[in-house]
């Protein structure tokens, strides 16, 4: 669940919509069916039936956003019309944007986790190197000049 170990590497982990679907079947918030259509199945034969307890509560306590300087990581992005703390998961974890979507605001930059569509480079969005809808893994790069000293906060609806 953390990753390979780095000396010196601090994996930061955000909540993700396939992640609310899971623990949203698990509590009874959302329909099973519904997320085992949208990847249950294969969630499921990967922990061979049974997902263990802490790895639910582990989801459910990750935070939707990480907030630092000069940039928000969030898994599906966030609303430009909007601050922050009037946003809540159904944006951070389910907004689409255009394909022209710029990733800037308020002079952040987006890093979002995940498109349905192939990552188009944008000068003020940093994406994933793989597309998560369709393939095991998504990654997303950060720069080298980049310090991750954030004060992560989760902001829950």
């Amino acid at each position: 669940m953390a990753g390979p170990s780095k000396p010196g590497w601090t994996w930061l982990t955000i909540k993700g919509n396939h992640e609310d679907m899971l623990w949203g079947a698990s509590s009874g918030e959302y329909d099973v069916d519904w997320w085992l259509v949208n990847g249950g199945q294969e969630t499921l034969v990967s922990y061979n039936g049974v997902i263990p307890g802490r790895h639910l509560k582990w989801m459910k306590e990750l935070p939707t956003i990480l907030v630092e300087r000069h940039r928000i990581f969030v898994h599906a992005g966030v609303d430009e019309t909007l601050p922050l703390e009037r946003q809540g998961d159904e944006i951070f974890l389910w907004i689409r944007q255009p394909e022209d979507y710029s990733g800037d605001y308020w002079g952040s930059i987006s890093v979002m986790g995940t498109r349905p569509v192939r990552p188009i480079p944008v000068p003020s969005e940093t994406g994933p190197t793989s597309t998560p809808a369709r393939s095991s893994a998504a990654s997303c790069p950060v720069p080298s000049s980049m310090t991750i000293n954030p004060v992560a906060r989760s902001i829950s609806s």
